[in-house]
């Protein structure tokens, strides 16, 4: 009978020390899927304020040239700003203008550089002043569409269209 209590209290010991390591296995495997589970969580927070800030910066996108950039002007309706090593292509929101080796006729059906002109017209507003551009979007070249200002010009685009060297509404 000794012998028999000895064996009882041994098999006793080892259930309830299998009890306690499935106990201590639930609870590592429990506290492992939360601490899985708050990495996701801050990841995810992270992905979406990513996300959100880049969508600002899209949107509320502000171009200025300064001191020592180089602004060369393409056509009638584009705009290369130089900031350093940084190249900006800017499209003047709003307006069409004819490309630069583009001709048109008159009303007595001659031919003129309306493209050449276009660009001499957009190069004279932007001369010597400092640009000022509200991006609105980006067009499927990574091009910045933008409403631009200078000095004396509130809407470099409207002004174009005054001068006759663009078409509203592109």
């Amino acid at each position: 009978v000794p012998l028999l209590a000895a064996r009882a209290r041994r098999l006793k010991r080892s259930l309830m020390e299998a009890y306690v390591l499935k106990y201590k296995v639930r609870r590592f495997v429990a506290r492992l899927w939360y601490w899985t589970r708050q990495v996701l969580l801050v990841g995810l927070l992270f992905a979406l304020l990513l996300l959100v800030w880049r969508w600002q910066d899209r949107t509320a996108e502000h171009i200025r040239s300064g001191q020592g950039d180089s602004i060369t002007v393409v056509d009638g309706d584009s705009i290369v700003l130089r900031q350093g090593s940084v190249r900006q292509t800017i499209r003047i929101s709003g307006i069409d203008a004819p490309e630069y080796r583009q001709s048109c006729t008159d009303e007595k059906g001659a031919a003129w550089a309306c493209g050449k002109e276009a660009r001499t017209a957009l190069e004279a507003i932007i001369a010597n002043h400092a640009l000022q551009c509200a991006v609105a979007a980006r067009d499927a070249y990574q091009r910045a569409v933008a409403s631009c200002s200078v000095e004396g010009v509130a809407d470099i685009g409207r002004e174009m269209v005054k001068r006759g060297m663009a078409v509203s509404g592109a």
